[in-house]
């Protein structure tokens, strides 16, 4: 059967939208989805961009974006919520997403963090938060804290 890699951080927003439909394409395809955890902060400074690349954007281009992320979640009926301190750092959450094994653990443990953070603004950096997170999975309360870095 052939795979769709989803590479993602919670942080994206357009990962958050491109999460709620990944598992439906791939079904509409025959293909599973690997969930594949990345640190999108760490991938910017690999290329010289800002961390916040809204940062080096104007407002128009911001405000601009702002109405595409909101057209894109009535478009596919989903809520969607800037965090009021929007981006936050995510070394941990991407840990914890890391550790968790790969299948619908991972992909619950990611779904929850995208939600946490997209829906309900949540901060996915309070590792009290990710200690709570990874139980309710049965995962190690640190889990996010010994996950391998690759």
């Amino acid at each position: 059967m052939s795979a769709i890699d989803f590479y993602y951080d919670v942080v994206c927003p357009y990962a958050y939208l491109a999460s709620v439909q990944v598992e439906a394409v791939a079904r509409r395809c025959g293909a599973t989805v690997r969930w594949r955890p990345i640190l999108l902060g760490g991938l910017l400074r690999a290329v010289g961009a800002p961390d916040d690349p809204n940062a080096a954007l104007g407002p128009a281009k911001r405000a601009l974006l702002r109405r595409d992320r909101a057209r894109w979640a009535a478009l596919l009926g989903v809520p969607l919520h800037e965090p009021a301190q929007h981006p936050r750092r995510t070394v941990d959450a991407m840990r914890l997403c890391l550790a968790a094994p790969e299948g619908p653990v991972r992909q619950a443990v990611s779904r929850e963090l995208f939600e946490a953070y997209w829906v309900r603004g949540q901060d996915v950096a309070d590792r009290a938060e990710l200690a709570a997170v990874a139980r309710r999975h049965g995962l190690a309360g640190d889990a996010f804290a010994a996950a391998p870095v690759r």
